[in-house]
């Protein structure tokens, strides 16, 4: 009983200390050339990395939008932050798609195959529904996109049409984030 309150209690706490590091090292940027030389070193290829870590939320669950106070005041372009940043997101939701790909073919031998052939007559009734439905998660949901993105490569969904939801919804959540980080930033 306990376990269930304290754990979303935890996690709050995490998100807040999050923030609050973030928010720290921007305001230390702004008066430290140091950090800001340090971030323009590694630049946009920095924030590609870390994008696709903090993307496969299964790793660590930091979302790299929190830090695009910090980008911007080392001297980044927001407009290429994000798009940087949804490219490392998506690269690291479509890990995750290859692993739900591939785990098939080793759950497939070990189960009854009755399960699968009524997973794949429900994906050829119902195809467009999960689909849309990860768009949606990718741009409003601030969960890992693996929850969905996992699932859709284990029932062998076309790679194109988990790409283009993935994209779009990144390009949305990032951009939403982004400005609601920036909002709370300028706040502080």
């Amino acid at each position: 009983m306990t376990y269930k309150i304290l754990s979303p209690i935890l996690k709050l706490i995490g998100i807040i200390l999050i923030l609050a590091l973030a928010f720290w090292l921007a305001h230390l940027a702004e008066s430290s050339s140091i950090i800001a030389d340090i971030i323009f070193q590694y630049g946009y290829v920095g924030i590609f990395i870390v994008s696709v870590i903090s993307g496969f939320n299964i790793i660590i669950p930091i979302p790299v939008v929190t830090f695009v106070p910090l980008f911007l005041e080392a001297g980044l372009s927001f407009w290429a932050v994000v798009i940087v940043m949804v490219l490392g997101l998506t690269v690291a939701d479509l890990l995750g798609y290859a692993i739900g790909r591939s785990s098939r073919r080793l759950v497939l031998p070990w189960h009854h195959k009755k399960i699968f052939k009524r997973l794949d007559k429900m994906k050829s009734r119902h195809y467009l529904a999960p689909i849309v439905a990860l768009f949606f998660f990718a741009s409003f949901a601030p969960f890992p996109n693996e929850v969905l993105v996992i699932p859709l490569g284990f029932l062998r969904y076309r790679f194109t049409h988990v790409f283009i939801s993935l994209f779009l919804g990144n390009i949305i959540f990032t951009i939403l984030a982004s400005f609601g980080v920036i909002s709370l930033f300028k706040f502080f």
